[in-house]
């Protein structure tokens, strides 16, 4: 409403210079990277239009509602080619065509064999809008009906910025066609390997992974071929996330080891980045200096962050996707996440600052080393640590943004004072100088954040582009195989990205001569850090912590530390290797675990019924466990115990004649394999003691 004039709250009309500065900054970046897009005065925001809702209402009623709001003044609809308002019946028409666009995915006005209208990036803003919702009431009106509504206004700015930025950064680097510039790349590289004498085979395989990744940064592999079977799926995903992910932020300790090796590979300070992980968790302060220093967490931007480090999409905005979110919040995965993020940019910036007396030959090796790797050099050092150094209430870092506002501010200075008397040309040139000064800034800037957001997703694992295009190529979102291989990988992109990232920075290192000392020291804190989540996880199930001792616990905690937990607790829980076949786990993911689960349930009942022979079979006590297994929220690592004891056991005991003498077998087999007994056994109401510490380090249980 501000947006639209109602400002008289002072909070409001900060909100809305905010946003209005935000927008016109990427609209400037996006001209001056060779984009066009003229100034809209009245453009305010975006109107983002969500087909599947056009989809689901009738033509008729589409064609009514944007009449009413035509007729009623809540909509103008503007001629592209006078910038004036249609007339009446020119604008149904272009409603009636709007409709067909929207249903059918831009299909109905295509052109065979003509480029797609997305391929010139530069010219995609630079016609005028042609509908404007007159009001604030009339946007919401159009929102709540064929847009996201009103629950997602703030996905809705954010998605914004994050899709003008992308924009901004394909226009920079691969220019104003960038679907023209990906081929002919490509098509260089495939020249000059034939030339080099590389097979043909190899040649193409190298073509398909460029292609592969480009799908993936462009955005082209993740739009759907069809939309229901895309969003269905997704959400059936991300219900196995809100299932099965509430004991993840266990797991999750062994972020500390790669926070550690991240932090003493670019030459910070290991304890001081610990230590400022705890103040950005604890602190509100914190957190607000690491949005200032530009160090905007996913945790704001997106759905359910904690499940991004496990899986290669994004959640929605559906029923699993909430419950996701949620599990992922109470169970403290997604606020670890964003504090670990946060805690090492904003070392990284503020040990930036203390080096600020430092020329760049005066700076660690380490750090010299990631400079150069992201390719900055000593004149964009010395930018950065005289005009990027912030201090408030005692605590320096680097600014990103003041450097570029002084830039900003020097450039206009000069500007005005060279319109002032435009035939002195020591005013123009000091004008020149300036603008370059201000590109150089904003060169400088986006590299350093650059280096500091790509340094923490090796110290908070996060796939990419990269592990995306590796684990899923070119197949889409909608189709057989898309959805297949989405579901089969869920859960498993966590080791994937560990492999990418800190095992090839690992050989890297092993190549340039460190004699496999990244590696060991990898391998060695990953590995300690493993033994912890694999106690806590027992702990929080009712078992008495593991004998370290041993040689199998230290192979459980290397596979433990090395990313493969989440697929770990996954295969192996007792629930798991008692009730569900390994291959439906390994093929199919979770999605696939619980779907022959159901089909189990059903067949084996089933066929009790229909064959005399067979045992019969409770179905109430097979439902039970697949609704205990499925529910969200019952994996939540400091509820799960007493949920499995004093909910889900008792609703066991009385649909399963036969629940004690499975729960005397899980006992067993605890006790066989892996040499553990229950504190809270299975059935009991209440815990027969403590859990036996001793037992961690090779005593006796009680």
């Amino acid at each position: 409403r501000g947006l639209y004039g109602d400002t008289a709250d002072a909070a409001v009309a900060g909100l809305v210079k905010a946003w209005d500065d935000t927008a016109e900054m990427l609209r400037g970046r996006f001209v001056a990277a060779g984009g066009i897009a003229p100034d809209k005065a009245d453009w305010r925001l975006p109107q983002p239009w969500n087909h599947a809702k056009v989809r689901a209402d009738t033509r008729q009623d589409f064609m009514d509602f944007m009449q009413a709001e035509l007729d009623g003044g809540g909509l103008r609809i503007m001629d592209r080619d006078t910038g004036q308002p249609m007339d009446r019946m020119r604008a149904l028409l272009l409603i009636d065509m709007a409709h067909k666009r929207m249903i059918s995915d831009g299909l109905v006005d295509l052109v065979p064999g003509a480029g797609g209208a997305g391929q010139a990036l530069a010219t995609r803003h630079a016609a005028l809008r042609a509908f404007e919702w007159t009001s604030a009431e009339a946007w919401f009106r159009f929102f709540n009906r064929y847009g996201d509504g009103e629950g997602l206004l703030f996905d809705t700015f954010v998605g914004h910025v994050r899709q003008r930025a992308q924009e901004v950064a394909m226009l920079e680097v691969l220019g104003p066609n960038r679907e023209h510039m990906v081929r002919y790349l490509a098509d260089l590289a495939r020249q000059r390997m034939g030339n080099a004498g590389e097979p043909r085979g190899d040649i193409e395989t190298q073509a398909a992974r460029i292609e592969a990744l480009w799908a993936h940064v462009s955005g082209a592999a993740a739009s759907p071929v069809n939309e229901f079977a895309a969003t269905t799926m997704r959400e059936l995903r991300a219900w196995q996330v809100a299932a099965k992910l509430g004991s993840a932020a266990l797991t999750a300790v062994t972020d500390f080891g790669t926070l550690a090796v991240t932090a003493r590979w670019n030459g910070l300070p290991v304890v001081q980045t610990m230590a400022e992980y705890v103040r950005t968790l604890a602190s509100a302060g914190a957190r607000k200096d690491a949005v200032r220093a530009g160090l905007i967490a996913d945790g704001w931007a997106l759905r359910a962050v904690g499940a991004i480090r496990n899986q290669t999409e994004v959640m929605g905005t559906g029923i699993g996707s909430r419950a996701a979110d949620f599990v992922l919040r109470a169970s403290g995965l997604s606020a670890h996440t964003a504090a670990g993020s946060w805690a090492f940019g904003m070392e990284f910036l503020g040990h930036l600052a203390d080096q600020a007396g430092k020329r760049l030959d005066e700076l660690d090796p380490a750090m010299r080393r990631a400079f150069a790797h992201y390719g900055l050099d000593a004149a964009d050092w010395d930018l950065i640590r005289s005009k990027g150094v912030f201090d408030e209430d005692g605590v320096r870092f680097i600014w990103p943004e003041r450097m570029v506002r002084e830039a900003e501010q020097e450039l206009a200075a000069a500007r005005a004072a060279a319109t002032g008397d435009p035939a002195d040309q020591t005013l123009a040139n000091a004008a020149g100088q300036a603008s370059a000064e201000d590109r150089a800034a904003w060169r400088t800037a986006a590299k350093l954040l650059e280096l500091v957001q790509t340094e923490t997703r090796y110290a908070i694992l996060e796939p990419g582009a990269y592990e995306r295009a590796l684990i899923l190529g070119q197949t889409r979102p909608g189709t057989l195989v898309g959805e297949t291989w989405r579901s089969m990988m869920q859960f498993k992109t966590f080791p994937v990205t560990m492999m990418t990232r800190h095992l090839t920075r690992g050989f890297g290192a092993l190549r340039g001569g460190d004699r496999g000392a990244y590696l060991a020291g990898l391998a060695v804190t990953l590995t300690v850090l493993g033994a912890l989540p694999l106690q806590l996880k027992a702990i929080a199930t009712g078992r008495d912590p593991r004998d370290m001792t041993e040689a199998r616990f230290w192979g459980a905690a290397f596979i433990q530390g090395g990313g493969a937990g989440i697929l770990g607790d996954f295969l192996y829980t007792p629930i798991a290797r008692s009730g569900q076949r390994l291959f439906a786990n390994l093929m199919g993911g979770p999605l696939g675990g619980t779907l022959d689960d159901l089909a189990r349930i059903g067949g084996a009942n089933v066929n009790a019924v229909m064959d005399e022979r067979s045992q019969p079979r409770a179905i109430g006590a097979d439902l039970a466990n697949f609704v205990r297994k499925n529910a969200p929220g019952t994996s939540l690592w400091y509820a799960r115990l007493g949920l499995d004891r004093l909910m889900w056991d008792r609703l066991q005991e009385l649909a399963d004649p036969h629940a004690h003498r499975r729960w005397r077998e899980q006992e067993r087999r605890a006790l066989r394999e892996f040499n553990q007994e229950f504190f809270w056994a299975p059935g009991e109401t209440a815990p027969s003691r403590a859990p036996a510490l001793p037992a961690a380090i090779g005593g006796t249980a009680p």
